[in-house]
């Protein structure tokens, strides 16, 4: 083959024209699930910091006390409670092997520090079968 046989294709030519059709709206479950007080996209540094907080030993107590309206606060608190009170439950097995003990707070230390890191960067991050859980904890005085 000699050089100007070689067929080169327009970058313009591989993508077909926008048309009006092809913007699409986000589906509410790919939207931004970090909203604080009164649905806005902004959470205040205080409510990631305390939401990241509740995820250590009975610090939980914080943000579901001291926030009762944010539901991020709210949600990362019950966490955060379900982490310890799981934690707890099990802790009296350490007679079993240090070696499950070792295992048990690895697995406390981690599930609490990914929940603090995500809190803090206004993430939620929803836990295998935790976050079920602190669903349907409701704390609310009606």
């Amino acid at each position: 083959m000699d050089e100007n046989s070689t067929v080169s294709e327009s970058p313009q030519s591989a993508q077909p024209a926008p048309t009006e059709d092809s913007s699409r709206e986000v589906a509410p479950s790919q939207q931004n699930s970090n909203l604080g007080v009164s649905g806005k996209n902004e959470l205040s540094s205080g409510e990631k910091i305390l939401s990241a907080i509740g995820y250590f030993s009975f610090f939980c107590i914080l943000p579901i006390v001291l926030k009762p309206k944010s539901e991020f606060c709210q949600i990362h608190g019950k966490q955060g409670m379900i982490i310890t009170i799981v934690f707890l439950s099990f802790v009296w097995l350490e007679w079993v092997s240090s070696v499950f003990e070792i295992v048990l707070g690895f697995i406390h230390f981690t599930l609490s520090v990914l929940g603090a890191f995500n809190a803090f960067f206004g993430k939620q991050w929803n836990f295998p079968y935790l976050t079920d859980m602190a669903k349907k904890l409701d704390f609310s005085a009606n």
